[in-house]
């Protein structure tokens, strides 16, 4: 199943292992900074602590985004986020 929206949100691919929710759209929305969508996703279930296919946690890639490198509070409030939903570094 791919990533879809429903009623204005986007939904979380589920994956075939486990049924355990894949967060490629978090990890977009993390890396790009959309703290608005990162706060959507994770009041829908979506992992924090899920990896991409090269490995990385979605608070991984705030910290090494290159978008975000001028926007500390932005990145300070996804890390925050991130975190205490469960996620890490």
């Amino acid at each position: 199943m791919g990533i879809r929206s429903t009623r204005g949100h986007a939904a979380c691919r589920q994956s075939g292992r486990d049924g355990q929710v894949e967060s490629n759209t978090l990890h977009w929305a993390a890396q790009h900074g959309a703290v608005g969508m990162v706060k959507a996703l994770l009041a829908h279930g979506a992992n924090p602590s899920s990896e991409d296919e090269f490995g990385n946690a979605p608070a991984r890639l705030v910290v090494e985004s290159s978008l975000l490198r001028d926007r500390l509070d932005v990145r300070e409030q996804l890390i925050q986020l991130l975190v205490g939903a469960g996620g890490s570094l």
